[in-house]
């Protein structure tokens, strides 16, 4: 009698966390985006830093940028900030 056995490969399920971007006066930390882009605008659309963020938990000082308000974007997910 011959034997049927089905063999079971483990099921891959990679669930994607949502980056969070948080502020706190001239220092932000982002969380889940590893090799992903940080993009910074000022308000009038222009790009004024790009940073490469190379771990899942990055705190970065914004310190050398001017005061004033700024959109922070990593991959699809955006947030505004105000430098004092």
């Amino acid at each position: 009698m011959a034997q049927d056995v089905a063999q079971k490969a483990p099921i891959e399920t990679e669930q994607q966390q949502a980056v969070v971007i948080i502020v706190n006066e001239s220092t932000i930390h982002i969380k889940n985006a590893e090799k992903q882009v940080l993009e910074i605008y000022n308000l009038t659309g222009v790009k004024v830093s790009t940073i490469k963020i190379d771990s899942a938990d990055k705190t970065i000082e914004l310190s050398n940028l001017p005061k004033g308000c700024y959109i922070l974007k990593v991959g699809k997910t955006a947030r505004k900030c105000y430098l004092k």
